[in-house]
């Protein structure tokens, strides 16, 4: 294990190389299922559990480093595969740039849904907002390999009965979008991508997953102009912000004052070459844990994905529900409670579940009924049906 103090040495001297000669380092990614950056991040077990903010800032500042040079606004995880590469009959690593293929969110589609017979009733998130999650070359790998990505690869993996375990250099990347010429949006401020529509795109938010410990780290991050961004359960930050802990405040969707970056985050971003738009991204908190030292559910959730759940949101215990049958399909819809039981969900529906797993969930009698993914939503979602060509996100 490397230590904390000689770690940060060496990744601050990575991510300046990776700011200057972003292209090799980029081709490297895509050759070998790890990175030198990737190999150290992983090492960090330790910071994982002990300073989860500033992983999770390392971990941003990696997959938001250019990879076409310190003037690019094409970010490494934008080269990464995507849903639409991954999940269909014949997945591929994209060989340029992963054309963004953003599709309605997960949590707005299935709310969207169970709306659809309620008179009257609307989908909490504007069908302007887009999701599109981007996995590393070793995830990628991983789902490719153990053919995860039909129904009939997850049909043969719960008949072998062998549990899912990602390799521990695996990164996902969830990011929401929403139209660059919203109404309110200052492009400037934001990091812009294009869509395969031609259209540009302003990320609003964004989760990081990693494998560096074995049920994963959580960072969610939004940008600062997001209403409503602390509500609820505030934001906390102890290594990025120069304010580590905002308070939500008694008016719900309000705009927070900006979340002015500490010195040693401005230090990391000016070394990796970041463009100015990332200062105005806030990390609103960070998750290694289902619950705290006296059982009380940790809370963690994003005003975007999650919107209407956020005051029960857990990234932790939503994705510890990523699991599949015997017949290789989805054994919940998504990561929400439905019927939402009143205990867990004081405010009624949407509700997330948090805290720890339930065992029903998974086992019957001791007799598995569920496989989990190993937190990873995209497998029993995305899968590819028999018969067809791609899955519902490819």
């Amino acid at each position: 294990m490397i230590p904390r103090n000689r770690f940060q040495t060496l990744i601050l001297a990575l991510l300046l190389l990776t700011g200057t000669a972003a292209a090799q380092q980029e081709n490297a990614d895509r050759s070998h299922p790890s990175s030198p950056l990737d190999d150290l991040l992983q090492a960090n077990h330790l910071s994982a559990l002990n300073a989860p903010d500033e992983t999770s800032w390392l971990l941003f500042t990696y997959v938001a480093t250019p990879t076409d040079g310190r003037d690019s606004h094409r970010s490494r995880f934008e080269h990464w595969a995507s849903d639409h590469d991954t999940f269909n009959r014949h997945p591929q690593w994209p060989s340029d740039a992963g054309v963004m293929h953003p599709h309605v969110a997960v949590l707005q589609a299935e709310q969207a849904r169970r709306l659809e017979a309620m008179p009257g009733a609307h989908p909490l998130v504007s069908a302007q907002n887009l999701e599109e999650v981007r996995r590393n070359r070793s995830t990628f790998d991983f789902i490719v390999n153990h053919q995860l990505y039909t129904q009939e690869g997850l049909a043969a993996a719960f008949a072998a009965g062998k549990p899912i375990v990602f390799p521990l250099d695996s990164i996902e990347v969830k990011g929401d979008w929403i139209p660059a010429d919203s109404p309110g949006v200052d492009a400037n401020r934001y990091h812009i991508s294009v869509g395969a529509d031609g259209k540009r795109y302003a990320l609003a938010s964004m989760h990081i997953t990693t494998k560096l410990i074995p049920n994963w780290t959580w960072a969610t991050f939004e940008h600062e102009d997001n209403a409503g961004r602390c509500d609820y359960i505030g934001c906390h930050d102890s290594f990025g912000a120069a304010l580590p802990e905002v308070a939500p405040l008694s008016a719900l969707g309000q705009r927070y004052p900006a979340c002015r970056k500490s010195p040693a985050l401005r230090t990391i971003f000016a070394k990796a070459g970041l463009d100015e738009a990332w200062q105005h991204y806030c990390l609103k908190g960070s998750q290694m844990d289902f619950t705290d030292s006296t059982g009380q559910p940790i809370l963690l959730g994003n005003t975007i994905p999650e919107k209407g759940m956020v005051n029960t949101a857990s990234c932790m215990t939503c994705h510890a529900r990523a699991a599949f049958g015997k017949d290789g399909l989805k054994t919940s819809e998504d990561g929400s409670l439905d019927p939402a039981p009143v205990a867990a969900c004081p405010t009624g529906a949407p509700c997330s579940p948090n805290g720890a797993p339930n065992p029903s969930w998974f086992w019957l009698r001791n007799v598995p009924v569920a496989i989990q993914t190993d937190f990873v939503w995209a497998i029993p979602y995305c899968a590819v049906p028999s018969g067809q060509e791609t899955g519902r996100c490819g």
